[in-house]
């Protein structure tokens, strides 16, 4: 079947600097699997925003000036195009059948996770050059080795659906995705949630002469667990960009703390404020077993995907992977084995 390369390119607001003029801005990609060898014939693209034009959509559509090519024997291609606004988005994009929902793309005989690249900014331009010329650019493809079944889902609890109590303790039980008796159909306590809201409060606050209204709000969110050795360590990787596999294929062995603390907050002295990360991602090891000398013989390993988000009414979202093996430190999911069967659309998780 034949396979369309296609560019995965995200929208560029095209604010061009005041007289700037179409300069030549160039780059060298190497692409390399994520055990380090070279990618041949991988198909790389770039982009830069011309300008914002009507039609297309309600809002118009901005037009984009583009270039490809495929990696040689070396991992390498270089790619060059004209660019107004210094800056260039590139990705490593092959669906096939041309379906953007697709997570994986085909690379000779090898599968691979797409990835959506990043951003090269450059500083300034040297002769119609744009400077730094010629960057080399590092683009690391993981290759689909063992996609595995997992527990897997999007979590929201808000409104009807809130944390059932606040100041005490409430265990969650992965495995069910509900909480536990008496609150649940859950029966062990993976994770224990204990969410904190100081009263909300109306205040004024002055811009320029004119009063307005604001709401003073402070929730503090820990997470807890509930075994020695169970625990959470943070993994940071860029928002919106990398590989469809966001996090690295396995869970570490050891690095685990005991709790997390999540703070959303708006005070009269200050603005509001979260500790709320978009690079944010954690791992997990959730019903750890331990012998006569504290070693671990037996746990459960996952992944949340994004940060764990509280709002400032208390509600709270997140997205979880589990791997039912245990001892098992896989994380890379098979979206299309998801062992929770009976999940509404909004809780299904399509990424792996």
């Amino acid at each position: 079947m034949k396979l369309f390369v296609f560019a995965l390119l995200f929208v560029l607001t095209a604010t061009s600097r005041a007289g700037a003029e179409d300069a030549v801005a160039q780059l060298t990609f190497h692409v390399t699997d994520d055990f380090g060898n070279a990618v041949p014939g991988a198909p790389v693209w770039m982009s830069t925003a011309v300008g914002w034009r009507p039609g297309g959509t309600e809002y118009g559509h901005s037009e984009l000036r583009k270039a490809n090519g495929l990696t040689d024997t070396n991992g390498l291609v270089t790619l060059k195009l004209l660019c107004k606004t210094g800056e260039i988005r590139y990705s490593v994009f092959v669906p096939p059948a041309d379906r953007l929902s697709e997570k994986t793309m085909p690379i000779g005989q090898q599968a691979y996770y797409i990835d959506l690249g990043g951003e090269q900014r450059f500083t300034n331009v040297v002769d119609s050059w744009w400077q730094p010329w010629n960057p080399m650019v590092d683009i690391e493809l993981k290759k689909v080795l063992n996609p595995i079944p997992m527990y897997t889902k999007r979590v929201e609890f808000s409104g009807d659906n809130n944390i059932p109590a606040q100041d005490e303790p409430v265990g969650f039980d992965l495995l069910r995705g509900d909480w536990v008796a008496p609150h649940g159909k859950g029966e062990i306590p993976d994770i224990v949630f204990a969410l904190h809201r100081e009263p909300e409060q109306k205040a004024m606050r002055y811009w320029g002469t004119q009063p307005r209204p604001y709401t003073l709000y402070d929730v503090t969110l820990s997470l807890g667990f509930s075994n020695n050795g169970d625990g959470i360590q943070s993994v940071f990787v860029a928002p919106g960009m990398a590989s469809a596999l966001r996090t690295l294929r396995y869970a570490p062995a050891t690095g685990y703390l005991t709790n997390l603390v999540k703070h959303v907050r708006n005070t009269e002295d200050s603005v509001p404020q979260s500790d709320k990360r978009e690079d944010q991602n954690y791992f997990f090891r959730v019903r750890t077993q331990t012998n006569d000398d504290g070693s671990i013989v037996s746990a459960l390993y996952g992944k949340i995907s994004g940060d764990v988000d509280v709002a400032p009414g208390g509600r709270i979202r997140f997205t979880y992977y589990l791997n039912p093996t245990p001892n098992d430190r896989n994380m890379e999911f098979d979206p299309s084995k998801n062992l929770f069967t009976n999940l509404s659309p909004s809780e299904q998780v399509r990424e792996p």
